[in-house]
């Protein structure tokens, strides 16, 4: 017969155990989406790079603040383009055509 001191050891690791399971599981799956995003990312930008070569001109910095100098004008042109809904619904509906 198990007396309660190895009961509560035998319980408390086994709680330990589902934790470090939980939390490893956990960690996989924000891994998987973050190699997702990262092949996301990378074919967008090959598609945006491949439409406009020009965006070969942007040289990446090594810092993140630099990087947000060098492509300040990219940015200020992606926002205005989001902002303009009545463009981006003829955009869209223009690359749809297209598609066709």
């Amino acid at each position: 017969m198990i007396n309660s001191n190895d009961f509560l050891k035998k319980s408390s690791l086994r709680i330990k155990q589902l934790k470090n399971q939980k939390k490893a599981k956990e960690q996989r799956k924000q891994e998987d989406r973050r190699k997702i995003d990262t092949r996301r990312y990378i074919i967008i930008g090959e598609l945006v790079c491949k439409h406009f070569p020009e965006m070969m001109n942007y040289q990446p910095q090594f810092n993140n603040r630099d990087n947000l100098i060098v492509f300040a004008p990219f940015e200020n042109l992606l926002r205005l383009l989001s902002a303009d809904n009545d463009l981006m619904v003829q955009l869209k509906n223009d690359a749809a055509d297209a598609q066709s």
